[in-house]
């Protein structure tokens, strides 16, 4: 709740300086979702999905549904804002959260009455949201170069591995820094990481958390160095979802 306290209060805070000069009105739009990567959809199929946006309002608010859609949603015309979808199966016990999320940002990725949604468009609604929560009164993300930002995730100035799978780097700790010093690309690596070794519960295909990743056909027993992090990791196959961090591992059966 602290999380999310501070996000409205940094983001609403920005909408209130802009209003000063121009109102903030809302616009109604209809969230288009992306297609699923075909491994999670052999694997889990059709998801429901959490939406994540501010509502000029309530601020920062949540509407579950599914792929057809969510009905209207409200946005501050003439602000940029971020829109985050956590694709997940409850029926599954598989929480929002697991796996990453797509995104879109207004206004760029709005046309008519429409918001396309994407997972690439998951990594700068993402950083948006934890350059919100760092606070920085003088870099306000709504004012970010974001165009900019995605032309830099698609170039040959970042390493190949992040245009791969832009999720290897660490978007928490570079919004942190970015908060502090400003926005600096040499800070878009892979994160940080140490070998943790794993016995295989079950079968793959094993599905990892980000949409950009190829699943693995690990067999049940195998040991495998999987590469962890302090940030929990997720992988899910048939038969169980695998959970790790630096300090361990642990599984559960799926139902």
């Amino acid at each position: 709740m602290k999380y999310f306290s501070t996000f409205i209060c940094v983001f609403l805070g920005g909408m209130i300086l802009s209003a000063c000069r121009n109102p903030v009105l809302p616009v109604r739009y209809r969230a288009d979702l992306p297609a699923l990567p075909a491994a999670w959809m052999e694997l889990l199929g059709e998801p429901r999905w959490r939406l994540e946006w501010i509502d000029p309002a309530d601020g920062w608010v949540f509407r579950d549904g599914d792929t057809a859609g969510f009905g209207d949603l409200e946005i501050p015309a003439g602000l940029t804002s971020p829109l985050l979808a956590w694709p997940c199966w409850p029926q599954l016990d598989i929480p929002p959260g697991y796996l990453r999320p797509a995104g879109a940002l207004f206004p760029f990725d709005a046309a008519g009455d429409r918001i396309s949604l994407s997972w690439s468009g998951g990594i700068d609604a993402f950083f948006f949201r934890e350059l919100a929560a760092a606070q920085s009164a003088e870099r306000q993300p709504a004012t970010f170069d974001w165009p900019r930002f995605r032309e830099l995730l698609t170039g040959d100035a970042i390493s190949g591995d992040i245009r791969r799978d832009p999720w290897l780097a660490d978007w928490t700790l570079i919004a942190a820094a970015t908060a502090r010093s400003g926005f600096d690309r040499r800070r878009i690596i892979p994160r940080d990481q140490d070998s943790l070794r794993v016995t295989i519960p079950c079968p793959g295909p094993w599905i990892a958390a980000s949409p950009f990743a190829e699943p693995a056909f690990w067999e049940a027993g195998e040991l495998v160095d999987l590469r962890v992090t302090d940030t929990v990791d997720t992988y899910i196959a048939a038969g169980a979802v695998l959970r790790c961090t630096r300090q361990g591992w642990t599984w559960f059966p799926r139902r």
